[in-house]
């Protein structure tokens, strides 16, 4: 497991040793003002995407369990039994991340989930009738209330006093391409 070995807990411990000062390993302006752009883009996404990188990867496991989906789908010709395996493989994967304590309302846990999930239906939908009628039905996501809402509308209900929502902005793919990276 590569967290482990590298003692890796987060996302920010990957920044830090495997994106943050290698500006040296690029030769030339032109490839470093590619580095810089990436690096840029993964700063800024960086503080806002607090998420475990042991959850990171159960959702990296469903990643590639749809990646491979989508391999054996071809346009062309399709391996229909093979299609139908990975269907399969990847509805597992997907309720039991459903049903996970860390498929919370807001997080990016959730967006992955729901990005996930529609890409599922789409390409579901790309496939011949017959076809997609063998595929698992995905239920919706269905994400907890989180502890912070819980509390806010507690103390909203006994004092009568409005607070802010807070929300949790944060992009999906440099989360999954920050795990990604070897």
């Amino acid at each position: 497991n590569y967290q482990t070995k590298n003692r890796i807990s987060n996302l920010n411990d990957f920044h830090n040793k495997h994106i943050k000062g290698i500006e040296n390993y690029f030769g030339g302006k032109s490839n470093i003002g590619a580095y810089n752009n990436y690096k840029d883009i993964i700063d800024k996404q960086q503080n806002s995407i607090p998420i475990d990188i042991n959850v990171l990867s159960k959702l990296y496991e469903a990643l590639k369990a749809l990646c491979k989906l989508y391999t054996e789908y071809d346009g062309k010709k399709q391996n229909c039994e093979k299609c139908l395996e990975e269907a399969t493989n990847f509805a597992v994967k997907y309720n039991y991340l459903n049903n996970d304590s860390n498929n919370i309302e807001g997080s990016l846990y959730t967006k992955i989930l729901s990005t996930l999930l529609n890409d599922y239906n789409k390409l579901k939908g790309k496939c011949g009738t017959d076809q997609s009628k063998k595929f698992p039905s995905l239920p919706q996501i269905t994400p907890q209330k989180s502890f912070a809402h819980t509390c806010e509308q507690t103390a909203i209900h006994f004092s009568d006093v409005e607070t802010p929502n807070s929300s949790i902005g944060s992009k999906l793919i440099p989360g999954l391409l920050g795990f990604s990276i070897p």
